[in-house]
């Protein structure tokens, strides 16, 4: 195992252990906090279920968005973006006191997955679905940020 997997499954452990304690102190959360990552076997599966849950609308259903979401999101390069992701905010927002907020409540943090999903898209010439996921991330989190635009770690 490389020191990034390494570092990967620790933090997976500790969002998990996160999540744990939160069901135990908000047990009325159970079903999002269960779901979203108790449920789940891998960052990138739980990154999937959370935006799949919030990009669902009339026209595609969370299955539908699951789906679409794991080809672009479930890969180990993309994991250990995700990784860095969730840790720069941890380190650098002070609003953030654990792993688990940005993957459940930062707009932002959704905002930039969705884009680096759609990114993915763009990448392999699939622009309708690029712009599909652009055109979501705009109506609910108001960040409208290109296909085709590459963001670093």
């Amino acid at each position: 195992m490389t020191e990034s997997n390494k570092d990967e499954a620790a933090l997976w452990l500790t969002l998990r252990q996160e999540a744990s304690a939160a069901l135990e102190q908000q047990p009325q959360l159970a079903a999002l906090l269960t779901r979203t990552v108790l449920q789940q076997d891998s960052l990138g599966s739980a990154l999937i279920q959370r935006l799949a849950q919030q990009l669902a609308n009339n026209d595609l259903d969370v299955g539908q968005w699951e789906t679409m979401l794991r080809e672009p999101l479930q890969s180990a390069a993309m994991q250990a973006v995700v990784s860095a992701d969730m840790l720069a905010y941890r380190a650098r927002d002070p609003a953030c006191i654990s792993l688990l907020q940005p993957l459940l409540f930062f707009k932002g943090f959704a905002a930039v997955q969705t884009q680096r999903a759609a990114h993915a898209f763009w990448q392999q010439g699939r622009h309708t679905l690029a712009w599909l996921l652009q055109s979501r991330a705009s109506e609910l989190w108001q960040v409208d940020i290109h296909p085709a635009a590459k963001l670093g770690a």
